[in-house]
């Protein structure tokens, strides 16, 4: 037995790697569904862009659109020309993956289209091939914080097992979240290694992982406030001055790196600078602060409890004589403000708040200060308990999400209570069963049984003049039944003001959904003053294939609670 605890700590990454490679596979295999998915698309389409295609204009996401999953809009228009709105980071990061699963498709004789099986799988393998070197880094990080290897131990489990880290690592492992997770942890101990020896090296480990934290996702770029709690007393004027070649040479690897991203703007623009992200925007007037930490919807403290249990570290941290811990909190609180920011704050259909995944580093490194604080056995013993409970808690609710058990966007508080901690077919869509809209349009009528529906005009509404002053919201919900594995079908929704148009959502009906598998849909609609304006609906069916069948499909408007 002492002999299989000492070679578990030992080797303790790397079983923690292999039981999260076990769990990807297991998960992808069950789940039957394309790895390259959502967001990720966007950030990993210029490799078959670049690379097959040719194509700046990507014309060829037919082809994902036709054999794979419907295509997350990510394409827009800047200077006449066609750009992906991503940045291209997570691409780069991903190009041997991509080159070596080109040639097993070649060799394969599967489709050299750049989503076939071999590059799904090359995505998935990308994913945990930078997770992995992630955790390895951090837990040397943490090596120079703590001495206890019990405590490196069970941070790293928390980490891992205990947030929706877990999620984005294997589940939607295409996203960019692991990829910045990586960034933020070679930027971290890049800092760790010039604190203890300033060799070129060090600099360069720091400056190409701050470059790729600006090239994958550039808000995350709030991290560079943590630089003097890593560097601590080295963070001094006579300092640089002694390793100026150093930086130097950090600073041209930064623009060296960062410069890849107005060469793909060229390509596909030929401009050098392109504002691209129109979809949403940062509303600092306004931030959803509350709802980002707190709410049933997507709240991070509720999803993820022990982020908020690892912020005990802080007190710990002001105990010790670190130059950089202001800086350090300022930096956990600015980060919690940008990202509540983001007029998206509920940052789609995922499990908990996603853009919190990146900072998980600083978030373990203030929980193990904290449980070195903790010099009473019994106090170790409460702390180790609380941290088994949530990472049971986040497992058991990962399941419960790929489950259909918690909602990706439509949780409230009701509903949360109801699933805690259940399984079992009647509690899955249960978010979608229990809704209850308090004024009902005229639309109740089933759309019918179609097998060939063509778009066309299918009802107009008239919002009665009497519910606009309390409405809060138009929900759409119904049944869709399919015989196919993949669609992009939407229902288009069109606001008009007598009979100009003010605003058009897209209500797509099916997502990832088993043979035969019946979805509900439900789709919720807050246009604040667009929707307050709106005298008329209109609703229209796209791209319809064979084997689609809406039932129940009703409107409803939502009163202010």
């Amino acid at each position: 037995m002492n002999m299989l605890i000492h070679f578990i700590q030992k080797r303790f990454v790397f079983v923690l790697c292999a039981s999260v490679v076990l769990f990807a596979f297991s998960f992808q295999h069950k789940a039957g569904n394309t790895i390259i998915t959502g967001d990720g698309v966007g950030y990993y389409s210029y490799l078959p862009a670049l690379f097959i295609y040719h194509d700046a204009d990507y014309k060829f996401l037919s082809v994902f659109r036709e054999n794979y999953q419907p295509v997350h809009e990510f394409i827009r228009e800047a200077h006449g020309e066609k750009v992906n709105q991503y940045f291209v980071g997570e691409a780069v990061l991903l190009l041997p993956f991509f080159l070596l699963s080109h040639e097993a498709a070649v060799l394969a004789a599967l489709p050299v289209d750049g989503f076939s099986m071999p590059y799904q799988i090359g995505v998935l393998l990308g994913s945990l091939f930078y997770f992995c070197w992630a955790i390895w880094l951090l837990s040397l990080v943490f090596k120079r914080f703590s001495e206890q290897t019990s405590h490196r131990i069970i941070v790293l489990l928390a980490m891992v097992w205990g947030t929706n880290l877990l999620m984005y690592a294997t589940l939607y492992a295409s996203y960019s979240h692991v990829f910045s997770f990586w960034a933020f942890s070679v930027f971290f101990y890049g800092l760790v290694g010039i604190h203890e020896s300033s060799v070129v090296s060090n600099w360069l480990k720091a400056s190409a992982g701050i470059a790729f934290v600006a090239l994958i996702r550039p808000s995350n770029l709030v991290v560079v406030l943590t630089v003097p709690f890593f560097m601590r007393e080295c963070a001094t004027l006579n300092f640089i001055n002694r390793n100026y070649r150093s930086i130097l040479f950090a600073m041209l690897l930064f623009v060296a790196i960062i410069s890849l991203q107005p060469m793909v703007w060229y390509w596909q623009t030929y401009h050098w600078w392109v504002d691209a992200y129109t979809t949403a925007k940062f509303e600092f007037d306004n931030p959803h602060i509350a709802q980002v930490l707190f709410s049933y919807q997507k709240g991070w403290w509720v999803y993820t409890p022990i982020a908020l249990f690892s912020l005990f570290g802080l007190f710990r941290v002001f105990c010790l004589k670190y130059l950089g811990k202001y800086l350090l909190t300022f930096f956990i609180v600015l980060n919690i403000y940008v990202i509540s920011s983001w007029s998206y704050w509920h940052y789609g259909a995922t499990f908990g708040q996603r853009p919190f995944v990146e900072s998980y580093g600083i978030h373990g490194l203030l929980l193990l200060v904290g449980l070195g604080g903790l010099t009473k056995g019994y106090w170790q013993t409460g702390a180790y308990l609380f941290i088994s409970i949530f990472i049971f808690l986040n497992i058991f609710q990962t399941i419960q999400y790929r489950m259909n058990i918690i909602h990706p966007s439509n949780m409230t508080k009701e509903v949360y209570w109801k699933v805690f901690l259940r399984t079992g077919e009647k509690y899955r869509f249960l978010a979608d069963k229990v809704s209850k809209p308090c004024t009902e349009c005229s639309l109740t009528d089933s759309l019918g049984n179609w097998q060939h529906p063509v778009p066309n005009q299918l009802y107009e509404v008239q919002i009665p003049n009497a519910e606009k002053r309390q409405m809060r919201c138009l929900l759409l919900t119904g049944k869709l039944k399919s015989k196919l594995h993949n669609t992009d079908a939407y229902l288009q929704v069109e606001l008009f003001e007598k009979d100009n148009l003010i605003g058009t959502e897209k209500v797509f009906m099916l997502r990832y959904l088993n043979e035969s598998e019946v979805s509900p849909v439900y789709h919720d609609i807050v246009l604040r003053n667009t929707l307050q304006k709106a005298t008329r609906l209109r609703f229209t069916l796209h791209q319809w294939e064979n084997g689609l069948i809406i039932e129940k499909f009703r409107v409803a408007l939502q009163h202010t609670p």
